[in-house]
């Protein structure tokens, strides 16, 4: 399968609780691609891997105990999400951005929630999902993300303006 379907496809997947093909594809992050996503940020509370694909990227956060749940960010232009209005929504702000979360239990009794916002940017957009067994953990786990340059920082320009 093409690389960007197959990323495409695996973003519709984490939407729905299936990522065994994009765990499949991760590979650790290097130190200089954990500097680059973290910044500043101790990388004690979760441990990251990434899939690039030819115009996008899905990074995947593995929550480090005491904590538990699963981070999936994927950036790019063309997030496979769309808001379910018969889900309960959950309002949490994202660092800089507000956000409306998706609220969807799976069928093991955790929760998963995940938004799409603009990275101030006509193309990249960040598509967020957080798996995680109570409120307590989400709550932890997006003030963690929260902190990262991605989600609290405006982007660089990328080309002449």
């Amino acid at each position: 399968m093409f690389r960007p379907a197959l990323l495409l496809l695996t973003s519709v997947a984490i939407a729905y609780g299936g990522n065994a093909a994009l765990e499949a594809e991760a590979k650790p992050l290097s130190r200089e691609q954990l500097a680059v996503l973290l910044g500043n940020v101790d990388s004690s509370l979760m441990a990251w891997s990434k899939v690039t694909g030819a115009d996008s990227f899905i990074y995947i956060g593995h929550a480090k105990s005491p904590l538990s749940g699963i981070v999936y960010i994927y950036l790019g232009g063309y997030p496979a999400f769309a808001p379910d209005p018969s889900l309960p929504k959950v309002d949490r702000q994202l660092g800089m951005y507000p956000a409306k979360w998706q609220k969807r239990v799976l069928p093991d009794g955790s929760m998963q929630f995940a938004m799409v916002t603009s990275l101030h940017s006509d193309y990249w957009k960040a598509f967020v999902v957080v798996e995680a067994k109570g409120q307590l953990d989400f709550d932890r786990l997006i003030e963690e993300i929260g902190k990262y340059p991605l989600f609290n920082k405006m982007p660089q320009p990328v080309g002449a303006p």
